[in-house]
């Protein structure tokens, strides 16, 4: 791939306002599918998605295929 050697998959990132919702997971699956099926070319990787939502994720909830990482934004980060 010219222009980005390093790039090997393609990333749908969604940025949302509030809490996260479960519908939120079956719309970013819809654009990871469409991303797989017309824009992914010979050699990459399957698409993923990244879910950004303004306010923190409850750790406890429980999703199919979600990981959910705590914040570092302000954090002294070494």
């Amino acid at each position: 791939m010219a222009g980005c050697p390093g790039l090997h998959r393609l990333v749908a990132i969604d940025l949302k306002l509030g809490r996260f919702k479960p519908e939120h997971e079956g719309q970013m699956l819809l654009y990871l599918r469409y991303l797989n099926r017309n824009d992914r070319r010979e050699g990459e990787e399957t698409p993923i998605g990244l879910i950004l939502c303004s306010i923190l994720f409850d750790f406890g909830q429980k999703h199919s295929g979600l990981h959910a990482a705590e914040p570092k934004i302000g954090r002294n980060i070494k």
